[in-house]
């Protein structure tokens, strides 16, 4: 495996797939999803906190859905099928 991460193809364009760590993209999304608690406190950062819970989500979906695998050439995550053994 080279310095990038890129170790299997995408399904959809054949392009280099580059893998982030699931669990660290699914604490990230839970944290941002959290983020909306602060209009609570201070009612001006309601919309901050939409915008975060939206990014959390997809960050969520990312890590459980895709296993943190990324295409950079269709810029799309992609569900990645196990191998046969």
């Amino acid at each position: 495996m080279n310095g990038s991460g890129a170790s299997r193809t995408c399904p959809r364009c054949q392009g280099a797939l580059i893998r982030r760590n699931p669990v660290q993209l699914f604490v990230a999304g839970i944290l941002m999803c959290a983020s909306l608690a602060f209009g609570l406190i201070e009612p001006v950062l309601w919309i901050p906190g939409i915008a975060a819970l939206l990014g959390g989500l997809y960050l969520i979906a990312w890590a459980i859905l895709a296993k943190g695998m990324w295409c950079r050439q269709c810029k799309t995550f992609a569900r990645v099928q196990a191998s046969p053994p």
